[in-house]
């Protein structure tokens, strides 16, 4: 089995195949995807078929999940994706391992991270069907009977009422998403220089300390909870072990064992 770490390469039109990297992979750019298991029974990647992903695998082999994630992926324009389900070897104990060990610098060096935050399992996939009038402005056209010049015509936009709210109490209600209940979610998203929420309402986009919906004005960004480890604030924030600990009795473990593998730096 080799050493060497493992994405998923997007092939055209719809297949997929497992890729492992090599000296000459140096540099590549790749996205990650943060999302909750579940208990469902789904394509995994296992020391019986770890040939056969090499080899190549279909898009709708995977769950509703990792399929829109791919499709994200191949919409920003990138060509590999690591998902911890189709990238570490499951049943292996002696791989997981070695594979957690430097699940940080995945997520490090990761492009952007695609949190899948409503979904409590790997078939909620990452999109929602949503009405568009309750996220985007709507434009209303006024006409004063008295007028007759079209140019005196004005135009009003009606919002949707949490359009107004703070950005800080909208943002609650993504902390709320199933995502937040695990544990593995204070490394992934201490670790992403980018994370890309999909969220039960909205999406929201996070860079380093700071984070917006997708609803408001970029001026109106805040502050998270989770200083990314290029923040300026980062060392001040996550001076004494207690933070972490605090973060981590919020998000349980789903499985004791991974209590050994987590891992800051």
């Amino acid at each position: 089995m080799s050493n060497q770490p493992r994405g998923v390469g997007l092939e055209p039109p719809n297949n997929l195949r497992l890729h492992i990297t090599s000296p000459n992979d140096a540099g590549m750019q790749y996205l990650t995807l943060s999302h909750c298991w579940g208990k469902l029974e789904v394509l995994k990647l296992k020391s019986e078929n770890i040939t056969s992903m090499i080899a190549g695998f279909r898009l709708d082999e995977i769950p509703k999940t990792f399929h829109e994630a791919v499709t994200i992926t191949r919409k920003l324009g990138f060509q590999y994706l690591w998902i911890d389900a189709l990238c570490i070897v499951q049943d292996s104990p002696t791989d997981w391992a070695k594979e957690a060990s430097r699940m940080a610098i995945v997520y490090e060096n990761s492009t952007c991270t695609i949190a899948a935050a409503h979904g409590s399992d790997s078939t909620a996939g990452c999109y929602v069907n949503r009405q568009p009038l309750q996220y985007l402005p709507c434009k209303l056209t006024r006409t004063d009977s008295m007028c007759t010049d079209f140019r005196q015509q004005s135009e009003i936009y009606a919002e949707p009422p949490h359009r107004c709210l703070p950005s800080r109490d909208v943002l609650l209600g993504l902390e709320r998403q199933p995502l937040h209940n695990r544990a593995w979610l204070v490394q992934e998203r201490t670790l992403s220089p980018r994370i890309l929420y999909f969220g039960s309402q909205f999406m929201s986009w996070e860079y380093r300390d700071l984070e917006t919906p997708e609803h408001h004005r970029f001026d109106w960004q805040v502050e998270t909870p989770f200083p990314n480890v290029d923040s300026p604030d980062f060392d001040d924030e996550f001076e004494h072990p207690n933070r972490i600990l605090k973060l981590l009795r919020k998000a349980p473990l789903a499985f004791p064992d991974d209590t050994m593998e987590f891992h800051v730096h």
